[in-house]
């Protein structure tokens, strides 16, 4: 799929490791600035993700991993599967969602949500949710994309404890 901006949304690989990192740490870093400890945030190393990224793409699971390419730049990147909490009734997760913060704002978000929702309905589900910190200026995004409130939990990370908020949509 290519948006509007030229920008090419397609399956991960395994080359894309580097890639994804990249946008990991970068838009983690940007997104969570002053809403979590700097100390989790220094944790978020590009050589972790980059691990982490690695085995994740060359293992064969249920989880899809979209990429948003500029050219031959991986600009942004969405990763679904099965909702892991089996307490709220969505059968589908978007478990993460991240733009390069020079991108954000050209659709590539939306453009990235709305195919993996596609491919959460082309597997059967008409739902899905996706979590995020209340205090993220994300919330606009997902609302504008029509999400809903549906649930909220409080999550750990290092020494903080901050409120987060799971957004349903059907489709």
């Amino acid at each position: 799929m290519i948006t509007q901006s030229g920008i090419l949304i397609r399956q991960g690989i395994r080359g894309d490791a580097e890639g994804i990192a990249q946008v990991h740490v970068e838009s983690w870093r940007d997104a969570y600035d002053g809403i979590l400890p700097p100390r989790v945030l220094s944790a978020q190393t590009y050589a972790r993700r980059l691990a982490l990224w690695r085995q994740t793409l060359a293992r064969d699971t249920d989880r899809l991993v979209l990429v948003a390419e500029a050219g031959s730049q991986i600009v942004g990147f969405a990763t679904s599967g099965r909702n892991r909490n089996a307490a709220i009734p969505f059968t589908a997760e978007i478990y993460t969602l991240y733009v390069l913060p020079d991108w954000q704002g050209e659709g590539i978000g939306q453009a990235l949500f709305r195919q993996s929702a596609r491919q959460i309905s082309a597997d059967g589900h008409g739902n899905l949710i996706t979590w995020v910190l209340a205090d993220n200026p994300a919330v606009g995004f997902y609302e504008w994309l029509g999400g809903i409130p549906v649930a909220e939990r409080d999550e750990r990370f290092g020494m903080a404890v901050l409120r987060q908020r799971a957004y349903g949509w059907w489709i």
